[in-house]
């Protein structure tokens, strides 16, 4: 099935690093809406919702904001690795767009708390 994915990068395969397991934060781009990623990072904010929680992925790449139905709750400074869907939230105003893309979690797979 590699044989599929051409001559491009093939250390992505469906938005799995295949070399490394994780995709960097920083080289996630909107227009990739819905692709499954696995992400490594630290907590760096937490925001209560409604019926949801979302917090703020960071690894040395980049910032994504991930949202989250999980009973367990991580907290600020915690180590994760998570599956997830990227999704975009378009936002226009004034004839701009000023979406952005997040992470609707899936699963985690990995918590290091806080020391």
């Amino acid at each position: 099935m590699l044989g599929l994915v051409g001559c491009g990068n093939v250390s992505q395969f469906y938005g799995l690093n295949l070399l490394g397991g994780v995709t960097p934060i920083g080289e996630i781009k909107p227009e990739k809406d819905n692709t499954t990623v696995f992400l490594e990072g630290t907590v760096t904010n937490v925001v209560p919702l409604l019926e949801q929680r979302a917090y703020l992925l960071k690894d040395p790449t980049g910032k994504i904001w991930v949202v989250t139905n999980q009973k367990n709750p991580v907290q600020l400074q915690d180590m994760v690795k998570i599956k997830g869907k990227l999704r975009y939230q378009s936002i226009p105003i004034g004839g701009g767009e000023f979406g952005e893309v997040y992470v609707e979690q899936q699963q985690q797979l990995e918590r290091r708390a806080a020391n």
